[in-house]
């Protein structure tokens, strides 16, 4: 197997893109999944890609009137193919300085509930005031991992404790 903590391109760690928040709808909050979860204003969301090139170029897009990335997600490779978590956030709490304080700590777990990776404290979003209300971004590290030969086949999950360091909350994601 192998494993990629991937930094995000430059364009994107200067300029993150927003969009609105997924975890919303025009009703209010989307109830939480395993993915998918807030509290209060602060959420976090994973998707899976096997296009990540393609994945990104969406998302870079300028923002502009009514569009919408087109984000190419998946659940299912193939050996030798390689599958990238992403992980998005919403809000964030402001420390004395303006900025948020935003980490992850990402690992894969094996078909047979091992850990096969583990990626502890990785920066998505620190020294830049947080996103506004509603609006999602995207972190600066996100998880590739490549299935081979001698890899055990079956489902392999991500998992992502994203935590807001300033407000002092955390949100535990998995996704396969």
């Amino acid at each position: 197997m192998k494993i990629f903590l991937l930094p995000l391109i430059a364009i994107a760690i200067l300029i993150p893109s927003q969009v609105q928040a997924q975890w919303y709808s025009e009703d209010g909050v989307v109830p939480d999944s395993e993915w998918r979860k807030s509290v209060g204003s602060f959420g976090s969301m994973m998707l899976l890609s096997s296009e990540p090139e393609s994945f990104l170029e969406q998302w870079d897009q300028p923002a502009s009137p009514g569009y919408t990335p087109s984000l190419s997600t998946t659940s299912d490779v193939k050996r030798g193919d390689m599958i990238v978590a992403f992980v998005f956030f919403s809000g964030g709490q402001a420390n004395n300085k303006g900025h948020c304080d935003i980490i992850a700590d990402l690992a894969v777990i094996g078909p047979d509930g091992s850990e096969y990776a583990s990626e502890p404290d990785n920066d998505l979003c620190s020294g830049v005031a947080p996103p506004p209300e509603q609006r999602m971004q995207l972190g600066r590290a996100y998880l590739g991992l490549i299935i081979e030969p001698q890899d055990l086949l079956g489902e392999y999950t991500f998992t992502a404790n994203v935590c807001d360091r300033v407000a002092d909350v955390c949100l535990e994601l998995k996704r396969s």
